[in-house]
């Protein structure tokens, strides 16, 4: 099977997955949002950036490591013997620091509480470290079968994940259960996937194991870590504590948390996209050099582009209607937040800013992308003290937003000479453009009368795959996948290859 065979049978199956799991996170953001309140959905944002930002502290960089190591030692091995000592190396590392880091929560957290102006946090004390346990074990067995491309696999676990998480959710309200409830009905749902994860990496942790010298792993793994604990100023978590610190109302950092909440959610598509990039870049720089690299670099580029940009457009355009329609009029304020935030992940997703990394550690230039970080991480806390104290949950997202468009453009500089990065311009540039032509049938629409805008998201649809085939986004290069596709599906996608 080529690569590009592996990226899009992966892909398919991630993107398929992503959509059900989104639909049903939908749904439990829309559930956990009218129980809570404003109010309540501010203190339980709140409550979640301490897992949040202990996880960056236990993560050592394993998950990304992980994901260009074992690749390349199947490689090296084809039995698999090293990469099998390299798995159970690695997870026994993950249980060993998430029971240390457990601990320092539960004894911490008071402190924590007192300075974020959050003595409320005291009441999930054992929740929050459940909580954190949950998700870091979850992290490192997931990455496992994303490095092995078993997309399917995680697609199917994350399914069931949210699927039992409604189920316990809609549990849980009915008791009246409050902000315990729904973090235990994470924390339930969450530790079935790692029962079932575990059940089914067998194959890939039984077996013999040959040792294999890991100084390189380990170099890499500390490289990862450095840019994870540089970008703390990226994430959103961190806005949300300094939004704490400087006594943001929690209505208002309620609206920042369901503005990022779907911003996530209109670029779904990239959640895995970029773990199962790199595997990909690490076998296709192994096999062909610079060559091969830049040609699977521009492949996952255009599918980024092609398939976010959509999502994006009509988010931005109908916000406020998409806004009161879900979680209701209370919430219209979120619509502003939730503008900035889609603009600046769209334009970022689609430059690579999720995918350009990864190609920076292939190249060895581990260096460049923790320099780039740290860049990011100081103007984005930056911004953050000047503009959150004036402007609340819109300077956050003003502050974060650009400093991830910074940081990806000064990405492209660095790789500039390698994959010759001006050739995605015409493609990026394209793709924006029919996603907004894809408005005007809409915008007719509107002239006669007012439509709902799960209407107009079906005309919006409608008219964007017109344009995809009008406009033939796919190379020749992928004629043989499409090839192999059912007749009725493959006749449909070969309207599309130029």
């Amino acid at each position: 099977m080529t690569l590009l065979h592996r990226f899009i049978t992966n892909a398919g199956w991630n993107i398929g997955g992503k959509a059900v799991v989104q639909l049903l996170y939908f749904f439990l953001s829309v559930l956990i949002s009218r129980y809570l309140g404003e109010a309540g959905l501010g203190i339980y944002a709140s409550l979640l950036v301490v897992p949040a930002f202990v996880r960056l502290f236990n993560s050592l960089g394993l998950e990304g490591m992980l994901n260009k190591k074992l690749p390349e030692l199947n490689v090296q091995d084809p039995a698999g013997g090293q990469g099998r000592y390299l798995l159970i190396r690695v997870i026994g590392l993950r249980l060993f620091t998430t029971a240390l880091m457990a601990f320092l929560l539960y004894e911490v957290l008071p402190v924590f509480a007192g300075w974020a102006h959050q003595p409320a946090f005291l009441q999930y004390r054992g929740a929050l470290v459940w909580y954190f346990a949950a998700i870091s074990v979850n992290s490192i067995l997931g990455m496992v079968f994303m490095t092995l491309l078993r997309f399917k696999i995680v697609a199917v676990a994350e399914a069931l994940n949210a699927l039992l998480n409604v189920l316990l959710l809609g549990i849980f309200i009915a008791l009246d259960a409050g902000i315990g409830g729904v973090l235990a009905a994470y924390i339930l749902a969450t530790f079935a996937q790692i029962l079932l994860y575990l059940a089914l990496a067998r194959p890939w942790l039984t077996g013999p194991r040959t040792p294999t010298d890991l100084t390189e792993a380990r170099r890499l793994a500390w490289t990862i870590y450095g840019i994870s604990f540089l970008s703390v100023g990226l994430w959103t978590q961190s806005d949300v504590l300094l939004m704490n610190f400087f006594q943001v109302s929690p209505v208002r950092v309620g609206y920042y948390h369901l503005a990022t909440s779907l911003g996530a959610m209109v670029i779904f598509v990239m959640a895995g996209v970029g773990q199962l990039a790199q595997s990909l870049y690490a076998e296709s720089f192994a096999g062909d050099g610079a060559r091969g690299l830049t040609r699977t670099w521009r492949l996952t580029i255009g599918f980024t582009a092609w398939v976010t940009v959509p999502l994006g457009v009509f988010a931005f355009t109908y916000a406020p209607e998409l806004v009161t329609w879900i979680y209701g009029s209370v919430f219209e304020p979120v619509a502003t937040v939730f503008r900035v935030v889609a603009f600046f992940v769209v334009l970022s997703a689609i430059l690579g800013f999720d995918l350009n990394n990864f190609v920076l550690f292939v190249l060895h230039r581990r260096r460049t992308a923790l320099l780039i970080s740290l860049e990011g991480s100081l103007w984005n806390l930056a911004l953050d003290v000047l503009w959150i104290p004036r402007f609340a949950e819109l300077g956050a997202a003003l502050a974060t937003g650009s400093v991830m468009l910074y940081m990806v453009l000064r990405q492209l500089f660095a790789l500039r000479d390698t994959l010759q990065v001006g050739a995605v311009l015409p493609l990026t540039g394209q793709s924006l453009a029919t996603g907004l032509a894809a408005l005007v049938p809409g915008v007719i629409l509107e002239a006669w009368w007012e439509p709902h805008v799960l209407t107009q998201a079906l005309v919006y649809g409608a008219g964007y795959l017109a344009l995809l085939v009008l406009v033939k986004p796919l190379s020749p290069e992928w004629r043989p996948w499409v090839a192999d596709l059912p007749p009725r599906l493959g006749r449909w996608a070969e309207a599309l290859i130029r």
